[in-house]
């Protein structure tokens, strides 16, 4: 991972702390300045209260950058007083609170910090590292393990975001023989898929199985997977701890909550396809659909015994039936659903758009 720090070289804390985190972290390319079209995968910005390095952070975020935030108890009630109302207030209105609430995570110094932060609100994704260049708690190689630990942790969550072109490729063939459990329902040609499997980075395999994994799909994927004989570097996703997105309010029916490293998410596999079209409706309003409920409208829709002219008559009367048209070209894109299976025409519309962006934002801090 390349890490980048932004920091006030003056502060003499500071600047024993970043140095000390690039001189133990053996394991990523970190640097404390940008430069040669250097694009870095997490940005670590130190401090609260500079408005030029808040406006880098925030640019390199805009490209892509996952922001890292440790305040140096810059938040704390002594620091927030001192100059409270021509310079912290004006700040946290405009830009200060948007930057915490937007950053992956933020690292608390001490117990007291991580009270402060946890009273303040703005981010329910904290960590508690303490400061090896003030206290004797942990060493400076500690510090950084920890450190390390937690970029990990960023660039694990939101998988999506991080998927290469060839993974997003392949996802569908692989769900695809997964729901219909015969690799002869997918058309694209055995070659074509090892050659993908093969181009995958092992980032791309790790970030795939994360990703099934949160949305409910690990057996579907891992089903997939073996159908269509496909190399992939296994992992462990039960294992691997995430940032999850705060839920919105009213939550939506597609996924209980469970903590990342326990089981599987548990998804509402309805048996009523106009009970699971409400529910991606909701979710789509919401911003936030997972694969999981598509994946059951696909099951739903294979199913030998639909009646199709039924289930769209009642649709008619509930006024859902426009819903199901927009999602059927999602259903085609994602799962690789044939016409065939279709109750009605697809129409491609506002709706449908509305139905992606929510399904790239499922696990989006």
């Amino acid at each position: 991972m390349n890490i980048l720090h932004l920091y006030d070289s003056k502060d003499i804390l500071v600047a024993r702390h970043v140095a000390l985190l690039q001189q133990n972290d053996t394991t990523n390319d970190v640097r404390t300045a940008a430069g040669g079209g250097y694009m870095p995968d997490i940005v670590h910005l130190h401090g609260c209260w500079h408005h030029g390095r808040a406006c880098q952070a925030m640019q390199l975020q805009r490209r892509g950058a996952r922001l890292v935030l440790t305040p140096h108890h810059q938040l704390q009630p002594w620091a927030t007083a001192h100059h409270r109302l021509d310079d912290k207030w004006p700040k946290m209105l405009l830009w200060q609170r948007r930057l915490c609430a937007g950053c992956y995570c933020m690292i608390a110094s001490g117990q007291w910090e991580l009270q402060v932060l946890r009273q303040l609100g703005w981010t329910s994704r904290i960590e508690h590292i303490a400061d090896a260049a003030i206290t004797q708690e942990l060493t400076a190689r500690d510090m950084a393990r920890r450190m390390a630990a937690t970029y990990r942790k960023v660039m694990d969550s939101h998988p999506a975001a991080l998927l290469s072109a060839e993974a997003w490729h392949l996802l569908p063939c692989i769900l695809k023989a997964g729901v219909s459990g015969d690799r002869r329902w997918v058309d694209m040609p055995a070659q074509q898929q090892n050659e993908l499997g093969n181009a995958l980075s092992s980032e791309d395999w790790r970030h795939l199985y994360i990703y099934a994994f949160h949305s409910g799909l690990a057996d579907i994927f891992s089903r997939g997977l073996d159908l269509l004989q496909l190399q992939s570097v296994p992992v462990d996703a039960r294992r691997i701890p995430i940032y999850l997105p705060q839920p919105k309010k009213p939550e939506t029916k597609d996924v209980r909550p469970v903590e990342p490293q326990d089981a599987e998410p548990q998804y509402l596999r309805a048996t009523d396809i106009t009970a699971l079209l409400l529910d991606i409706r909701r979710a789509t309003a919401l911003g936030r659909l997972s694969f999981g409920l598509l994946a059951d409208m696909v099951c739903l829709l294979r199913q030998p015994q639909l009646n199709e002219d039924k289930l769209m008559a009642d649709l008619r009367r509930q006024r859902l039936a426009g819903c199901m048209a927009a999602l059927l070209p999602l259903l085609a894109e994602t799962m690789l659903l044939e016409e065939g299976f279709m109750p009605c025409a697809p129409t491609d519309n506002r709706l449908t758009s509305a139905m992606r962006r929510a399904l790239q934002h499922h696990l989006a801090i």
